[in-house]
């Protein structure tokens, strides 16, 4: 197992390009999605995490912000209370790992449905999908997913 500290100044460094080569998949912390964009969205190593992905059985996984920015768009901004509110959620591309995908992780216990439910709204054609601390939303197969079936926390 290698830990990657990515940040702008280091996600495009050769030793980093190379350890990706060598891996057999990445797991992409919590946090801070917007945080994690701004480190690593529009990389080298992102466009490289693509098509390790696409090319071969290169496993993807995240918890939290990391399954977040994920999708094809992530909420940036929107609290739990605000998002009774309409207009009140902000929405941005995230790594577009997963396209016409949004995940909210956390979604029971912090009670997203209704913040979930403001980004489809605002993005019908995309697929919603809130995820639970003691859930996991497995996608193997083509992209982009075609989902079916009730998914349930």
């Amino acid at each position: 197992m290698e830990v990657i500290h990515l940040d702008k100044r280091n996600v495009d460094s050769k030793a980093n390009l190379g350890l990706l080569d060598q891996l057999d998949g990445i797991f992409i912390v919590g946090g801070d999605q917007v945080k994690l964009k701004a480190k690593i969205g529009g990389s080298r190593f992102l466009k490289r995490v693509h098509q390790r992905y696409m090319e071969s059985d290169f496993v993807i996984a995240g918890t939290s912000a990391g399954a977040m920015v994920m999708s094809e768009l992530m909420i940036s901004e929107g609290e739990n209370n605000e998002s009774l509110l309409k207009g009140m959620e902000k929405l941005e591309s995230g790594f577009n790992l997963l396209p016409g995908l949004i995940i909210d992780p956390h979604f029971m216990i912090r009670g997203r449905f209704a913040r979930l439910t403001e980004a489809l709204l605002k993005h019908a054609k995309m697929t919603a999908v809130g995820i639970c601390e003691d859930t996991a939303l497995i996608i193997t197969g083509e992209i982009p997913l075609q989902l079916s079936g009730p998914v349930r926390c």
